[in-house]
């Protein structure tokens, strides 16, 4: 996501007023949670994002910048550090792993 302060997404149950919900939602990280007073029009995260299976809730959450040395990681293990999509046995911090014929496109709508 192209906005000022993002530092990632994912998917997640949203949370409201700090607990916990049963409702999936595109979870948005951002390093500082601000007003929406406070945002300008490009740095505000709609509330839902639309897809090919409808409308999807947004929740944004403050985090930390990820700060895992994955290719120094990479490195001690004596592989190539450009090579982020390899096989790594074991896994560590820093990496990503789903199926390979994983299509999140595919999932039933809840």
């Amino acid at each position: 996501m192209q906005r000022s302060g993002v530092v990632g997404v994912g998917l997640g149950l949203k949370k409201v007023n700090g607990l916990l919900t049963d409702i999936p939602a595109v979870k948005v990280f951002v390093t500082h949670k601000r007003p929406r007073a406070e945002l300008s029009d490009s740095e505000t995260v709609p509330p839902t994002l639309s897809g090919s299976q409808g409308e999807a809730p947004t929740d944004v959450e403050e985090m930390d910048p990820m700060t895992a040395p994955v290719h120094s990681s990479l490195a001690q293990l004596g592989k190539d550090v450009t090579d982020l999509r390899g096989r790594h046995r074991p896994v560590f911090g820093g990496l990503s792993a789903s199926h390979f014929q994983f299509d999140i496109e595919r999932l039933p709508s809840p």
